[in-house]
């Protein structure tokens, strides 16, 4: 017994100091628990904390980007105006202002409400400044808005011009349609004059044969008398020379029935003839009245053409511009920020040197860009005819078109030509031109020219001569062209109205392909 009571003992000593050691333990465990979350919690109040600080960095980075664009801004829309009213002053009052400044960095320390009222000042100048940068923005599009307006007045000059143009190749369509007429007048006259010259030559044949047949009637009247005589007499010899009158009376008869049916024969042949250089003189003049058409035609297509493919060249290139100017607005905006941040981190004597290196590069950028927005909305009108105009060309006068296809007259000139190789190649200008016309002359070995001849109305031709001035020759012709050309040149005819006939004949047409170089 006294040794289970000593066990018991022991066992509840155990079961107590067991219970102690379950309670520290628990003591400790709860003291952990409670460092752990104050390390947690003091933790989190650390986060908090830098998360505040971030964020108040951030949020006071942000508002000092919009005060430095804000600054940018109205600084350049400022320094714009300034140099604009007097450029002079502007830099006075502006070396002024940053002495100010640096002055004023330096006595920050002791004059604290000074500073506070200078930086009211300022924002009260900067919210000046970008009412005058929005006004200065609004006068900007003014002007952009009249240079858009001046261009479409352009654009209608243009289009008047080109009216004119136009007008005046109607007027000279309608002179060449006159001179037409008159011609097809004159032959009609020349005609008629032929025909009265038949009706002549017939009405004096007619009164011939009248006469020749009153001379027969009274030869046979007289022979009539003669036989009776003769008759009366009985003799033979009268008889046998009334055989030999009747036989030479029937000769002549002959000859003269054989002469009429030979001058008819003439007649109705040279009738013939007329009839058919009439008929083509017809064709040909309808066939040049249909080649002036289809050339009028294509004329007026490509001038349309080239008119639209400059308008579209302008709007690209006028775009290109203005999206080149707001990159590089933008790219000066950002340098002009990055240099101020930098300028206030270097301190407050490095500052005046960075605003006016500052100051500088933005005058410079702010003039050359509105030189390129002064070019580009500038009007082109000069070359509104075509691609290929690089001068100004003389206006067209129809009497005398030298100085209008000279002024236009390409250096060089590439012809293409399957049928007629020998006429294909590179031509080159040539100097002083022939029949007061321009002329060119075929690279290589084998030589051919390109010039205008007066034989016609005015024709284009190849050939491997050269004629004299004021010449209609054409020696060693190899093509001409069909159409009529006054006042076009090589390049204007049609491709497919080119033919290796001579003059006065017809044949197959030929292309030949004749581009500027």
């Amino acid at each position: 017994k006294a040794e289970e009571a000593r066990l018991a003992e022991e066992a509840a000593a155990h079961a107590a100091r067991e219970k102690a050691k379950a309670k520290a333990a628990a003591e400790e465990a709860r003291k952990a628990e409670a460092e752990r979350l104050a390390a947690e919690a003091k933790a989190a109040e650390e986060a908090a904390a830098e998360n505040r600080r971030l964020a108040a960095v951030e949020a006071a980075r942000k508002a000092e980007e919009a005060r430095l664009a804000e600054e940018a801004a109205a600084h350049a829309a400022r320094e714009k105006a300034k140099a604009k009213a007097a450029a002079e002053e502007a830099r006075k009052a502006e070396a002024e202002r940053l002495a100010a400044e640096a002055k004023a960095a330096e006595e920050a320390a002791a004059e604290n409400r000074r500073l506070a009222a200078e930086e009211a000042s300022r924002k009260a100048e900067e919210t000046r400044l970008a009412e005058e940068a929005a006004a200065h923005m609004a006068k900007e599009k003014a002007k952009a808005k009249a240079a858009a307006e001046e261009a479409r007045k352009a654009e209608v000059e243009r289009l008047a011009a080109q009216a004119k143009v136009e007008e005046e190749d109607r007027r000279l369509g309608a002179e060449r349609a006159a001179r037409k007429a008159e011609e097809k007048a004159k032959r009609r006259q020349r005609r008629e004059e032929q025909k009265q010259k038949r009706r002549d030559e017939e009405n004096a044949t007619h009164c011939i044969e009248e006469e020749e047949a009153k001379g027969k009637e009274r030869e046979v009247q007289h022979q009539r008398t003669l036989a009776e005589q003769l008759h009366e007499e009985g003799t033979k010899t009268k008889v046998d020379q009334e055989f030999e009158i009747q036989s030479k009376k029937d000769e002549v008869q002959r000859h003269w029935n054989a002469e009429a049916a030979m001058h008819h024969k003439e007649l109705e042949e040279q009738r013939q003839k007329e009839q058919t250089d009439a008929k083509h003189h017809l064709e040909l003049d309808i066939q040049q009245g249909n080649d002036e058409l289809q050339c009028r035609q294509e004329l007026e297509a490509k001038r349309e053409v080239e008119a639209s493919l400059h308008m579209e060249g302008a709007q690209a290139k006028h775009r290109h511009k203005r999206v080149h100017n707001e990159e590089l607005s933008t790219s000066n905006n950002l340098d002009a920020k990055r240099q101020k941040q930098e300028t206030r981190e270097l301190g407050a004597e490095h500052i005046q040197q960075e605003q006016h290196r500052t100051q500088q590069k933005v005058d410079m950028t702010e003039r050359s860009s509105v030189q390129e927005v002064a070019a580009a909305a500038t009007p082109v009108s000069s070359s509104c005819l075509g691609a290929t105009a690089q001068t100004p060309a003389s206006p067209l006068n129809p009497a005398a078109p030298q100085h209008f296809l000279a002024a236009r007259a390409a250096k060089r000139l590439f012809v293409s030509c399957d049928e007629h190789p020998v006429t294909a190649g590179e031509y080159l200008l040539m100097e002083g031109g022939i029949n007061g016309r321009p002329a060119w002359a075929r690279t290589g070995a084998e030589k051919a020219y390109l010039y205008w001849t007066p034989r016609d109305g005015g024709h284009w031709i190849f050939a491997k001569e050269v004629a004299g001035q004021a010449s209609e020759a054409t020696p060693g012709l190899l093509l001409r062209s069909m159409q009529m050309a006054w006042s076009v040149l090589p390049e204007e005819v049609m491709q497919a109205k080119w033919s290796k006939a001579t003059w006065g004949t017809r044949s197959a047409f030929s292309k030949v392909l004749v581009l500027r170089g």
